[in-house]
């Protein structure tokens, strides 16, 4: 089994951290303090800024913490809406409104039609 170069560049970056302050530590103490110390302050100040900081700097620090696991950021508000928006529109085309060419209107299953409600109902997100 053979590993993938992003799991590869993982494992070396995981390696050379614990190496890093061995080898330190091998030449002389500080030094090994100091690289064992380093990631670990700068992981607190990092957690600190997204649990107390301002609202600014928590988002960023959240954003930053996000971005090293490697995860996507969540739907903005604007996509919410939009996505509202096009449940509404098609809520509306296939529930009340007749096809321009006189044609039937087509029929949607019950659950269908109450998700799509659901989904186009405004949602209050805490801001005004």
């Amino acid at each position: 089994m053979t590993a993938s170069p992003s799991q590869l560049k993982r494992y070396t970056a995981l390696a050379a951290a614990v190496i890093a302050p061995a080898a330190g530590l091998a030449i002389h103490p500080v030094i090994g303090i100091m690289l064992t110390a380093a990631p670990a302050t700068v992981v607190a100040c990092v957690l600190t800024t997204a649990l107390y900081g301002s609202d600014r700097l928590s988002k960023r620090a959240f954003r930053l913490l996000r971005l090293v696991t490697n995860r996507s950021e969540p739907p903005t508000r604007r996509r919410v809406i939009s996505a509202q928006a096009n449940a509404r529109v098609l809520m509306r085309a296939l529930t009340r409104e007749p096809r321009e060419d006189g044609g039937p209107i087509p029929r949607a299953s019950s659950g269908f039609v109450r998700d799509l409600q659901q989904a186009a109902a405004p949602r209050s997100h805490g801001r005004r």
